[in-house]
């Protein structure tokens, strides 16, 4: 039996995980342990204000996976599951074991990448650090199971709370999941401790007893068979390339995921209108400023010296004004794989050369980026009038930066085909490549980018914003070679 549950886990890891992912994962842990070791061994320690900025960075990392994971959750089910692995006479606890444990590779993976390298930097002992971050790892597993059972507006409450949570120890709450990475060692392990058992308890069990489903048919109409668009678009009379922006703009395509214990991950598509999106986001900015008023008023966020919030000593200065760069930057990846994912080469690319149909379809997202940058960079603007100083420095960032972030987003998403192509099987069709890593590495590059805008000034930040459009952009904007290049990969890996 234990031979035959090998295989089986065998089986389920090398059809989640590819072997230059793990082996790049195992030489971020390696690092991660032996660069602690070595600084804890040697009493190395960095200064008070660089550990509190060390400190505000893991807890801030340890949010936004809690995000992903969490709204993008869900037990996943490829399609060589589908097609062989339920097809076998297996027991269903052992299938059911197997399929979580390889959802946790997945996960840690993750968290490897996103924290492997700041653990060892925030002066903790490394049976901490490893401890800790095990125990976050199979956390934010039974959390994206759990939660992502949950409907789309119920699951979207429930990941804010929980995102408030984790930031919470920067406010001085130690009972939190990421409360150990901001200096809370012990309650913060304790706290951990006790809700990863806890919540790993309940979904192994629910997990143990649900029937493991095949598959799902995808949505016809959009999130819980409802649409955001109810007009239907003309294009008599419309040009080609009017054609491409009218039905990039007017109906942004949006994919969710849908399933937990059920063994099983629907994927729904939807459609939002950009006035419609627009008004939503120009709701929470007019919210975002007047948070700002009160919090200006009641003494907590007072004017700041840019030095001061890099080196972390206003935490409520710091995630207030990071939280617009962080919401757009989620958006604007999160449209980018949803236009990828949907598209049809065979009618796409019929219809006028490939390259240039993939070029106008990312400046098309390019500019629905910059519509949802607007209302914030407007907003940063008044809090700059009142008086909160480095909130213009993030102006350009979120006029410039993000646009160019959504270019360069959309080349890789289609020329490395890092997201499957969304048909109505409902199920996830491949592994987790290393090249997913880079799509990481270039969000990581870009939260950098925008800590160094944001403490550098306004005249240095637009510098560097407009260098970064006059590089990313606008090449990519007006060459239509590299989007050939992007059309052939995915035809090549299987985009139909």
């Amino acid at each position: 039996m234990p031979s035959r549950y090998l295989k089986l886990l065998g089986f389920v890891l090398r059809t989640r995980v590819s072997r230059v992912m793990l082996i790049i994962v195992l030489l971020v842990l390696a690092y991660g342990i032996a660069s602690g070791s070595f600084l804890y061994s040697s009493h190395a320690a960095l200064s008070s204000q660089a550990l509190r900025g060390e400190k505000t960075i893991a807890v801030i990392y340890s949010a936004v996976l809690t995000f992903l994971l969490s709204f993008q959750g869900g037990l996943s089910v490829l399609k060589s599951d589908r097609d062989y692995l339920f097809t076998l006479p297996l027991n269903r606890s052992q299938l059911a074991l197997a399929l979580y444990i390889g959802q946790l590779v997945v996960s840690g993976a993750l968290t490897v990448v996103w924290l492997g390298w700041v653990l060892p930097l925030i002066g903790l002992p490394p049976t901490y650090a490893v401890a800790g971050g095990t125990l976050f790892a199979i956390y934010l597993t039974s959390l994206s199971i759990s939660v992502a059972e949950l409907q789309l507006r119920q699951r979207a409450l429930a990941v804010a709370a929980l995102v408030i949570w984790t930031l919470s120890p920067l406010f001085g709450i130690p009972v939190a999941p990421s409360a150990m990475f901001y200096g809370y060692a012990t309650p913060g392990l304790a706290t951990l401790l006790v809700i990863t058992v806890a919540l790993t308890a309940v979904t192994v069990s629910r997990l143990s007893r649900a029937p493991v489903l095949y598959g799902y048919a995808a949505s016809p109409s959009g999130f819980g068979g409802r649409e955001t668009v109810t007009r239907s678009l003309s294009f008599a009379g419309t040009s080609p390339l009017r054609a491409i922006y009218k039905a990039k703009l007017m109906a942004i395509s949006t994919i969710a995921s849908f399933g937990g214990v059920g063994g099983g991950r629907r994927y729904y598509t939807g459609r939002i209108s950009l006035t419609m999106l627009l008004v939503i986001v120009s709701a929470v900015a007019s919210a975002y400023v007047a948070a700002g008023a009160f919090l200006i008023g009641s003494g907590y966020l007072r004017p700041l010296d840019l030095n001061k919030l890099v080196q972390g000593s206003n935490s409520t200065g710091f995630i207030y004004l990071y939280f617009p760069v962080m919401v757009v930057g989620v958006l604007a990846i999160s449209f980018t794989a949803s236009w990828i994912m949907l598209e049809r080469p065979w009618l796409a690319f019929t219809s006028m050369r490939p390259g240039r149909y993939l070029r106008h379809a990312a400046m098309a997202s390019a500019i629905s980026s910059l519509a949802i940058s607007a209302p914030f960079a407007v907003a940063m603007y008044v809090m700059w009038l009142l008086k909160l100083r480095p909130a213009l420095s993030y102006v350009p960032a979120l006029l410039l930066a993000v646009p160019s972030l959504s270019t360069l987003m959309s080349l890789m998403y289609a020329y490395l085909v890092i997201t499957p192509q969304a048909r109505h099987e409902g199920v996830v069709p491949g592994q987790v490549r290393a090249r997913a890593l880079l799509i990481s590495v270039v969000a990581m590059a870009y939260i950098v980018l925008i800590l160094l805008l944001s403490t550098s000034g306004p005249l240095t930040a637009l510098e560097a914003s407009a260098a970064l459009f006059l590089v990313i952009l606008l090449p990519l904007g007006l060459l239509d070679a590299p989007w050939d290049a992007a059309a052939r990969r995915m035809v090549e890996e299987g985009y139909v």
